[in-house]
């Protein structure tokens, strides 16, 4: 005979591990997730697929210990070094939710199925105009001290609908105006050059966040504000330090 919780006790292992909404309980949702399918086997399809089709990597230490419990789970006969070799693994296929911290990153399968990507503090080739060309489904982007984004703002994925980037374009200021009322024009010469850029990418997004440390902006941030705005979506500064990616993805669906 099956073993059966009582209602309330699956009922709150399901609300325990529903996804949440900061990064400290991605550990603790896995646990429950198998745990349910543990006890209680109708749920074992739901819970597999919660754990292997949103993943958290930050740095090459938290790789390695996926790729640990990859290989107990999967027997996996190769080591997994590095965050590309991960996603070329078939079992990673279906990814729907990927987040990589703190490390450097490779090109992307042309078939995966990611519908969230968050990259913070990650190596990429920004001259690489390939890099999102295979990510069709995006779409939630989450781009904190990875790329500037106007390197990139024209080759971003057709259904891409939410995005947060970091407001810095490692383009040198131009400091050789005399008064403020050069400066200023110096400033609204600099955004125009990417309005075409900006009110392209603009058309496609429901949402857009822009985080800044220091609470200075970019002239393009400002001209993306105004193209975002101006098709009716939302747009959201934000300046806090420690701006979480993976609560910000989670608040819109992720």
């Amino acid at each position: 005979m099956p073993v059966t919780l009582p209602l309330e006790l699956q009922h709150r292992i399901l609300e325990l591990a529903l996804p949440p909404l900061i990064l400290s309980r991605l550990d603790e949702r896995a646990q429950l997730c198998k745990t349910l399918s543990l006890v209680h086997r109708t749920w074992t399809r739901v819970a597999q697929r919660e754990l292997h089709e949103h993943v958290s990597c930050a740095n090459e230490a938290s790789i390695l210990e996926l790729t640990a419990v990859l290989q107990r789970l999967y027997l996996f006969n190769t080591i997994i070094r590095d965050a590309a070799s991960i996603i070329d693994e078939p079992t990673f296929r279906n990814l729907t939710y990927l987040y990589v911290r703190d490390t450097g990153f490779g090109s992307l399968p042309a078939d995966l199925r990611l519908q969230t990507l968050l990259l913070c503090c990650v190596g990429l080739d920004f001259h690489d105009k390939t890099f999102f060309a295979g990510l069709s489904a995006l779409r939630i982007l989450g781009l904190i001290a990875t790329v500037p984004l106007p390197h990139v703002a024209d080759n971003l994925p057709p259904l891409l609908r939410h995005l947060a980037y970091y407001d810095v374009d490692w383009e040198e200021s131009d400091d050789g105006a005399d008064d403020d009322e050069a400066r200023l024009a110096a400033f609204r010469a600099a955004g125009e050059k990417h309005r075409p850029t900006m009110a392209k990418l603009a058309q496609r997004l429901d949402s857009c966040t822009t985080n800044t440390d220091s609470g200075e902006r970019r002239p393009w941030s400002y001209v993306l504000e105004e193209e975002v705005v101006r098709a009716s979506g939302r747009f959201t500064v934000n300046n806090e330090d420690d701006f979480d990616l993976e609560e910000w993805a989670w608040s819109l669906g992720a």
